[in-house]
């Protein structure tokens, strides 16, 4: 019996004491960034490039933890991301990490909604987003967010940003890619950061992973004509070729390779006129310069043609 006691005990004094360990990582990071209201803990982006069943599955996980640091909760309820037609979301997971004495109390997003996002301009496109709000948030408290995005078409793969609005204490970013799939990569705006890289492989797979710590948050640029990209430091991934059921596949090795991409859109094009169009831009066009020619079209364009956007 004596022994059983001094078991429970043992384990008590073992939970207490990592207890009071991530209290004190917690409380240094209140510390260190105790200027702002909440800080990303880690922000992990992990790339899956693999042949399944003769079919080239590509995937990208998602993880991304935010400790609040004061009372300032409110700002950082409301969540969302983002997909389109080229993209399906996998895996959905938000829980606020509620801390307790012994460990952190999960509090589950049981609610999530979805409606088309607006692209900052009143024309619809098929970009869709996912909106939903951490529960009970509050000092110390730790929003958890996990999901997969699956790529429908492997030419149209999301970079991955190291950085975010409020600091980041670790980010990563890890590429898997299968033997028989030849994946590249661009790095921009790295200069002035400290990302760390390594390569290596493991079986039928090829590893590459970025890894930095202690990142400032966004530097924002005056104006509105640049974006994130332009300055913060990110990861652009890109297929250049995939061997599937024994047939070579070609995606975006070169400028090249991508032109030819787009130019099979082309075909698709209808550029017979018909015989009253051809009508109309005579009557426009009669008796006129070039350059009166244009501005006839141009203004019959915008007076006529209407375009009215549902929202």
């Amino acid at each position: 019996m004596m022994r059983v006691v001094f078991f429970i005990l043992l384990l008590v004094s073992l939970d207490a004491h990592g207890v009071i360990n991530s209290s004190k990582k917690r409380q240094g990071i209140k510390e260190r960034y105790s200027q702002y209201n909440a800080v990303v803990t880690k922000k992990e982006l992990y790339y899956v490039f693999d042949i399944v069943n003769d079919s080239l599955v590509v995937k990208q996980h998602h993880t991304k933890d935010v400790l609040i640091l004061n009372e300032h909760s409110k700002a950082f309820t409301n969540d969302e991301i983002y997909y389109s037609s080229f993209t399906s979301i996998e895996n959905l997971q938000a829980a606020t990490l509620l801390p307790t004495r012994w460990h952190n109390r999960r509090v589950k997003v049981t609610q999530f909604n979805e409606s088309h996002d607006r692209d900052g301009s009143v024309f619809y496109n098929d970009s869709r987003t996912i909106h939903f709000s951490y529960p009970s948030l509050r000092e110390d408290a730790i929003t958890s967010l996990q999901y997969t995005i699956n790529y429908n078409n492997p030419r149209f793969i999301r970079p991955s940003f190291f950085q975010s609005h409020i600091p980041t204490v670790s980010a990563k970013v890890v590429i898997k890619a299968h033997r028989d799939v030849k994946v590249n990569y661009r790095m921009f705006n790295d200069e002035d950061f400290d990302i760390s890289f390594r390569q290596y492989s493991k079986g039928k797979y090829s590893y590459m992973v970025w890894e930095v710590n202690d990142i400032a948050p966004y530097q924002y640029m005056g104006g509105k004509h640049f974006s994130i990209g332009y300055h913060s430091p990110h990861v652009a991934v890109y297929i250049e070729q995939a061997t599937v059921g024994g047939e070579d596949q070609v995606y975006y090795g070169s400028v090249d390779q991508l032109y030819q991409f787009y130019s099979t859109f082309l075909s698709q094009m209808n550029d017979t006129p018909s015989v009253e169009l051809e009508q109309l831009v005579e009557e426009l066009t009669a008796n006129l310069s070039d350059i009166e020619k244009a501005k006839a079209i141009y203004y019959w364009v915008q007076q006529n043609v209407k375009y009215i956007a549902y929202l």
